[in-house]
């Protein structure tokens, strides 16, 4: 895991020179961990992971925030959904759990 944590950081500036929409588009086949673990790597990237959060289907959105609430370092998607209006980080969280939500937060 760490490993894989390294080399997500050294990826993470080529990726964030990707066009959100492109990149999105080639994760659409990803499952949620690897969406998570690409916007994990992308939260130190000014607003890529913001951006390509955005770019992802909504039902994508909801998964790949829910897995990193489970699995990415702590405040991660807190970190990501602040770029996000209260119209928006509602949306992405209906349905989650309460202890979700509070997860989620900053």
């Amino acid at each position: 895991r760490e490993a894989a944590a390294e080399r997500a950081k050294s990826l993470a500036p080529a990726l964030a020179s990707v066009p959100p929409a492109k990149l999105a588009d080639s994760l659409k086949n990803a499952d949620a961990s690897q969406v998570a673990g690409t916007l994990n790597a992308l939260v130190h990237e000014g607003k890529a992971a913001a951006d390509l959060l955005r770019a992802l289907p909504k039902d994508a959105q909801k998964k790949a925030v829910g897995e990193m609430l489970g699995s990415c370092p702590e405040g991660t998607a807190g970190a990501i959904l602040s770029d996000f209006t209260g119209e928006e980080c509602a949306a992405i969280m209906a349905g989650a759990a309460p202890d979700a939500h509070a997860q989620s937060l900053p």
